[in-house]
């Protein structure tokens, strides 16, 4: 019997390490920009940004996309992805695409630190209020009037062959309550063996 329970302990735990990995910690990520409110004064200089929002996995693009009733333009000086990503002193992390009404715009290395979302990574396009930023990825006061923005970005290392995706990934509690369901599978199925045993014998 101690042999049996032994090995239903070990069915669990080897099902646990075998199913956290297979799903990966999701963040968050909200992009913000200043906006010219003189070209659309509905959508004013600080526009409500919670519901530009996306989630995204470490190494795989994730895209924020924005449709405007109406033509808009940056107010010039700041335009950046907040996220709650951990930052780390070297870490990578870039924008892939910018694109204004499906033209794709030139944009040099984001520039990072640590005033995103409750101290996480933030992305900067355009910061001209930031002195620490010697050149601005783009210049966002060039950019002209637009009505749709498509931003692609990845946080570390890219995965080979991923793409830019607007969907909700996995969130982290989903990623834990999925493994408690297969420990309690590998549990379900150990405890029926055993029974099974015992009527037999």
């Amino acid at each position: 019997m101690k042999r049996a329970f032994l090995a239903l302990a070990m069915a669990v735990v080897l099902i646990t390490v075998l199913a956290v990995p297979a799903f990966a910690a999701s963040y968050k990520a909200e992009f913000g920009a200043q906006f010219d409110s003189d070209v659309n004064a509905d959508v004013g200089e600080w526009p409500d940004s919670s519901t530009w929002v996306t989630t995204f996995e470490e190494g795989k693009a994730a895209t924020i996309t924005i449709t405007f009733d109406a033509p808009v333009a940056f107010g010039g000086n700041y335009a950046a992805v907040n996220t709650d990503f951990p930052f780390t002193d070297g870490m990578t992390a870039n924008f892939t695409s910018l694109k204004l009404d499906g033209k794709t715009i030139s944009v040099g290395a984001a520039y990072l630190n640590t005033e995103g979302i409750n101290g996480g990574l933030r992305l900067t396009l355009c910061n001209k209020w930031n002195s620490d930023i010697s050149a601005q990825p783009v210049d966002v006061a060039t950019l002209g009037e637009f009505s749709k923005i498509e931003i692609t970005f990845v946080v570390g290392e890219p995965v080979a062959g991923s793409t830019g995706s607007t969907g909700s990934a996995a969130k982290t509690g989903d990623a834990t309550l999925i493994t408690l369901a297969f420990a309690a599978l590998a549990l379900a199925a150990c405890a029926g063996v055993l029974t099974i045993r015992k009527i037999k014998a």
